[in-house]
């Protein structure tokens, strides 16, 4: 049997959701162990409005960068 090198495997498969799940879980976990703390959902979504500017602009130039050449920006 001839096998294409661009097809994943099924072990390549296991770990992908393996990682989906492990960042649904962590993200699940934060969400509801914070939900008292933060009150109402502006609040939770604009993280208590405590980042300062830098880690932001780093987010946003990182974010915009990464959409427009398809390529992570590290």
């Amino acid at each position: 049997m001839i096998r294409s090198q661009h097809a994943l495997d099924v072990w390549d498969y296991v770990v992908l959701g393996g990682l989906f799940f492990v960042s649904t879980a962590i993200g699940l976990y934060f969400a509801f162990k914070d939900r008292k703390r933060m009150g109402n959902t502006e609040n939770y979504l604009m993280g208590g409005r405590t980042m300062h500017a830098l880690p932001v602009a780093f987010s946003m130039t990182s974010g915009f960068v990464s959409a427009v050449t398809g390529k992570p920006f590290y």
